[in-house]
């Protein structure tokens, strides 16, 4: 059984905690918000021993065993370091960090501290992802020539909204387009340029892979 502690109670926090009830080898221990008032508020819906009005509290908490980070984009790498260093083992969602070089901090971090550090990037996890995979590393399907990838849905635009937020990355689409690459793509495609287009806030961005004689978009 593994004790779970949530930083950062939001909309999505939620849905992890709904699939969380649903494993048996996972326990809910403790949930942490900004305020004592929406930590209880979420405890209520996903009963668990104790709710946290500061997120270190979880981190302090000798009883969690590993933790979900779910806070706005921007908060994760500090976070997240601060996990590791509580030696926590970390979920934490996409994007995991904003840039490289934090990446690249986590990935020393994890190294020498010896933690488990994942991004919860669950389209690994779906049945159907994982057997279009197989088809094409397998070579059932032929030799690959174009993969074109789609991330679709209407946002009103809110401007206290994390989505149209510079800070926070809007809609920052490379850690799936990454992930797509790394898992479909061969190891030796490389990258021969992208470009960015932005249009009433929103900011879309594409990446042209060279797959042999073929031009792979995301």
């Amino acid at each position: 059984m593994i004790n779970w502690g949530i930083v950062g109670a939001g909309r999505i926090a939620h849905r992890f905690c709904e699939a969380l009830a649903q494993d048996s080898r996972a326990n809910l221990e403790a949930v942490s918000c900004r305020t004592l008032e929406k930590a209880k508020a979420f405890q209520e819906k996903h009963p668990c021993n104790k709710a946290y009005d500061s997120f270190q509290a979880v981190l302090d908490d000798p009883e969690i065993e590993a933790v979900y980070i779910a806070l706005p984009h921007l908060y994760h790498f500090e976070w997240v370091k601060k996990a590791i260093l509580a030696n926590k083992k970390v979920l934490v969602e996409k994007p995991a960090t904003m840039n490289t070089a934090e990446m690249e901090e986590i990935k020393d971090l994890v190294k020498k501290h010896h933690i488990l550090f994942m991004e919860a990037m669950k389209t690994r996890f779906v049945p159907g992802y994982q057997e279009a995979k197989s088809l094409v590393s397998e070579g059932i399907i032929g030799e690959l020539e174009c993969l074109e990838t789609s991330f679709c849905g209407k946002v009103d635009y809110n401007q206290n909204s994390y989505l149209f937020d510079i800070k926070q990355g809007t809609f920052r689409l490379f850690h799936f387009k990454n992930a797509y690459e790394r898992d479909v793509l061969p190891r030796n495609s490389s990258l021969q340029s992208s470009d960015i287009d932005k249009k009433d806030q929103n900011v879309f961005k594409k990446a042209r892979y060279l797959l042999k004689k073929a031009l792979v978009l995301f």
